[in-house]
């Protein structure tokens, strides 16, 4: 049941539309026959859905009287209309109103029109939600400790966590989560853990737990964390993500060593970050409005990778306050294998092999890198080599003129026909790609024939 708040002139159709919802198990919030009444009473009544008369008496009609109420509350309004003049469907449609029915219409055109409307406004409530949950963990990507799988043993340990604890990513991978907490601190973060993946609702984030922690030579402290739940590939993940780094607190370790120009130029890198990644759910929205029936879950996936592919390189940078540069070799082999273990199957027939030359990037190249990187190789173990067929997937990357870098990502798979305008539409990733490029001033060079190759100079 939903209620509904009618604005129309004629009471006949008035009387109608109350049985009709009436029937159907709806509230009838109020009835408004003129323009300003209409405002007034929604803003007032906030209905979950407005049926709004375009020819409405007043000082304005009802496609101004819904674009005045969409100024104050985000409410779907279903337009009832005798007109279908080619100039009025115009101002119609610019509205965007959720539904449309002109008149005469039946009780089962009145049906299908209110459950589009409250099926879409929560569908759009959803993905809301869901941007809402990326761009608080964009927040915190920086500050990513693990990441547990649906068993509770961790399958990703980052850069910080290493100085956190003094145990390497070797010694944590594959251990229980709980090794890392230390007396009843053990039982309460095993609980919210459990919690957090039994969860029916992903992308949730728990925030502000302080827990008891054991570093590697049993010395303990006290750290405040925030757990977030997301699903990948159908399983549940948590990332265990720490509260504000206590630069000048013992307790931290060796987080004390980085400058403030070091810590300076990561915040720096992290704003440019999170900007990139906004470009994703710009493109994932305009996508949505011009297709209409765009599966969210798999756009939000492809986000949600590309946050954790940040979240990998800012691990990165954390290591390098020394030069302030990136070593290539390292990098790249580290992005590797996160990409593999996480996106390509075991039994995958695909051979890697990996050209990289020793050299050193700055820290935003790194970045621009690794995010151009990841959607490429991506590209190539979804959509190179079906059904099990195998092949051969190149990775490059070699000092180019200047303080540059030619990175080349090549496969002989099943191959594209078409120039990289058409091959990159057909995805969100590879429009990314492009973006990203015309962002840095960058050609991204293409051959699709008889072989899938990129190549850019960044």
């Amino acid at each position: 049941m939903c209620t509904v708040m009618i604005a129309e002139k004629e009471a006949l159709i008035n009387r109608w539309l109350e049985l009709e919802l009436g029937r159907m198990g709806h509230q009838v919030a109020g009835i408004a026959s003129s323009s300003e009444s209409a405002v007034s009473m929604a803003i007032a009544s906030k209905p979950d859905v407005i049926l709004m008369n375009t020819f409405l008496e007043g000082m304005y009609d009802g496609i101004e009287a819904s674009e005045r109420i969409r100024m104050e509350m985000d409410v779907p309004i279903i337009f009832t209309s005798s007109s279908t003049a080619s100039d009025f469907m115009g101002r119609m449609t610019m509205a965007h109103p959720a539904g449309i029915l002109f008149k005469p219409f039946r009780e089962s055109d009145l049906y299908v029109a209110l459950e589009l409307a409250l099926r879409n406004k929560a569908a759009e409530k959803a993905l809301r939600e869901k941007v809402e949950f990326m761009h608080r963990m964009l927040e915190k990507i920086p500050r990513t400790l693990f990441i547990i799988n649906g068993s509770k043993r961790i399958i990703a340990w980052s850069a910080l966590a290493e100085i956190f604890f003094g145990y390497s990513a070797a010694e944590m991978t594959g251990k229980n989560a709980a090794t890392v907490t230390t007396g009843k601190s053990k039982d309460i973060f095993n609980n919210l853990i459990e919690r957090m993946l039994k969860s029916d609702v992903p992308d949730t984030l728990l925030e502000g737990q302080k827990i008891e922690c054991v570093k590697k030579d049993r010395a303990s402290f006290k750290l405040e964390i925030s757990l977030a739940s997301w699903e990948q590939r159908g399983e549940m993940r948590v990332s265990c993500i720490a509260g504000d780094i206590p630069i000048n607190d013992r307790a931290a370790g060796n987080v004390s060593r980085l400058s403030p120009e070091y810590r300076n130029l990561l915040k720096a890198i992290d704003v440019r970050v999170k900007k990139i990644l906004a470009i994703i759910e710009k493109t994932a929205r305009a996508e949505a409005d011009f297709e209409g029936g765009t599966d969210f879950t798999s756009v939000l996936r492809e986000c949600h990778e590309c946050i954790l592919t940040a979240s990998i390189i800012c691990d990165g940078l954390i290591l390098t306050e020394s030069k302030l540069k990136i070593e290539t070799r390292s990098f790249v082999n580290t992005l590797l294998k996160e990409i593999i273990s996480t996106q390509m199957k075991a039994e995958a027939p695909l051979a890697l092999e990996i050209d990289i030359e020793k050299s050193e990037m700055g820290l935003f190249p790194a970045v621009i890198h690794g995010l151009i990187m990841y959607e490429l190789v991506l590209n190539s173990i979804r959509h190179a080599f079906p059904a099990g067929r195998k092949g051969t997937l190149y990775l490059g990357l070699k000092k180019a003129e200047g303080n540059r870098h030619r990175l080349i990502v090549r496969d002989n798979g099943v191959g594209i026909t078409g120039g990289i305008e058409a091959y990159c539409a057909d995805t969100i990733g590879l429009r990314f790609v492009s973006v990203l490029a015309r962002i840095m001033n960058a050609r991204l060079e293409f051959n699709g024939e008889g072989k899938t190759e990129f190549r850019i100079v960044l």
